[in-house]
């Protein structure tokens, strides 16, 4: 995985002085923004953290239907995004109320990710596993484990399940645009027990997580020009996804396990486990990394095909 540009490299970029007063209204401009979106977002926060776990979602809904008719950008691409997918199998109607569905879905996975402190001592309650013992096996070899998945249903409360089932757990995430944001993501998964490594971190410590026998989550199904990509099958449409973790994996022999969660009920979730990858060692190693990004694509593809309100269509996955 490519790292970002350091602060040096960034701030070498930057004009040392005579900016024009645009620039700076747009700086202002900007600051204000983040500035009443994370004051929004905090209120928000500790109002889902409040209320009971059935009124917050209840609002959420209230929250999320109120969204998709004001966020004409977010909407516009969800719709366009269910009908290139859809189009020939859903009436417009029925896509437009799916794309609801998802802004909803959206909606109820985060108050659970907001509340995740709340659920220390309940989450093995909350969620059942698909074909454990795959997981489980895989665990139980000592290399560590690269669990691709996606950004379907409450992802965040993958980590924090195996954490609380006893397996050592990791994720590799992106860094945040406003970073008391970032801080308080990155508070929340630490207090569940599960560690964060940046996406920025070097490949090194990448490699070290898993020679410590750790579980390593990476989502793979979304555009980053901060990553090597590969071209995949996607939905029967090539799209970009990151070569890294499946070169990462060949070298340290880590199996792969793609793995989805899906919420059953506004009460419950359901974590699928996939069929286990093992990494051949062969000449063409880039190939060998392209099959197994393709197989964890396909797999996603199906569980999203199966759950289509649980994923988040208004991302331009379709993009160059």
């Amino acid at each position: 995985m490519t790292p970002v540009n350091s602060p040096s490299q960034i701030l070498s970029l930057q004009p040392q002085s005579s900016a024009n007063p645009e620039d700076n209204f747009k700086r202002i401009r900007k600051k204000l923004k983040n500035d009443l979106i994370f004051l929004f977002l905090s209120v928000l926060m500790f109002t889902f953290r409040t209320l009971p776990r059935e009124t917050a979602f209840f609002l959420a809904k209230v929250l999320a239907k109120l969204a998709f008719w004001v966020l004409p950008k977010e909407r516009k691409k969800t719709i366009e995004n269910l009908t290139l997918v859809f189009g020939k199998e859903k009436s417009e109607a029925e896509i437009k109320k799916l794309a609801q569905e998802v802004f909803v879905n959206l909606a109820l996975s985060g108050v659970d990710v907001i509340r995740l402190i709340k659920y220390q001592d309940k989450i093995a309650q909350m969620v059942e596993v698909e074909n454990e013992e795959i997981f489980d096996e895989a665990y139980r070899q000592g290399k560590g484990i690269m669990t691709l998945t996606g950004h379907v249903g409450c992802f965040e409360l993958m980590g924090p399940y195996f954490n609380q089932k006893g397996y050592k757990t990791a994720v590799i995430g992106r860094e945040l645009y406003d970073k008391r944001l970032d801080k308080i993501l990155v508070e929340n998964r630490e207090k569940s027990g599960v560690q964060n490594i940046p996406n920025s971190s070097s490949v090194k410590e990448i490699i070290r997580v898993l020679k410590e026998g750790k579980v390593l989550g990476v989502l793979i199904d979304q555009n980053s020009n901060k990553v090597r990509n590969v071209k995949v099958n996607f939905f029967g449409k090539p799209v970009n996804a990151p070569l890294g973790p499946a070169l990462i994996a060949l070298k340290t022999g880590s199996p792969i396990v793609p793995m989805a969660i899906v919420r059953n009920s506004k009460r419950s979730y359901r974590i699928i486990v996939g069929q286990k990858l093992e990494p051949k060692v062969t000449e063409d190693r880039e190939k060998e990394a392209v099959r197994l990004i393709q197989e964890c694509t396909l797999f996603l593809e199906q569980i999203i095909r199966k759950y289509p309100a649980q994923w988040v269509w208004m991302h331009n996955r379709w993009g160059d």
